[in-house]
């Protein structure tokens, strides 16, 4: 039996849970300003089960909508920051991502992404990650990042 209620709000973030099987928890997170995002791709912004929050895909998008300009690098940024903002919603920071899947639209722009990526984790333990060149589905995106992160980190 599955049934769904409103668990959390937080003003701008309202946390529903859906009940599946009566074992799994699994929460999807609204947050105002980027439900417009949302409603054009026709995905969750992200989904939590199991104390795991799944990151939907991010771009470097600004806030109309637009690939930001200044190359992989500034795209880089822009997608991590989205990525950052649903964690923070959720009362979470880039220290609970455990597994980051990277699309690349062409190999020339790995070196320069991954430094962008390993400042933006610096000082702290590097998510698993996987690096795929694909192509995207809008003309001058260069990067789309999806991640996995954990709500009670365990310590290894």
């Amino acid at each position: 039996m599955s049934s769904c209620r409103i668990t959390k709000n937080w003003g701008r973030c309202r946390i529903y849970t859906h009940t599946l099987l009566e074992s799994i928890n699994k929460a999807c997170v609204s947050t105002e300003g980027v439900m417009v995002m949302i409603d054009i791709t026709k995905k969750s912004q992200c989904r939590a089960a199991g104390g795991l929050v799944f990151l939907s895909g991010r771009a470097g998008l600004d806030e109309n909508h637009r690939i930001v300009s200044g190359g992989i690098a500034a795209q880089t940024r822009m997608a991590l920051r989205h990525l950052e903002g649903t964690l923070e919603e959720r009362g979470l920071d880039r220290s609970h991502i455990i597994k980051a899947n990277v699309f690349l639209s062409g190999k020339e722009y790995f070196l320069e992404f991954n430094r962008v990526y390993s400042e933006f984790f610096a000082g702290l333990e590097l998510p698993a990650r996987r690096t795929i060149v694909a192509e995207l589905i809008m003309d001058d995106c260069l990067i789309e990042i999806d991640a996995v992160a954990c709500s009670n980190k365990a310590t290894e």
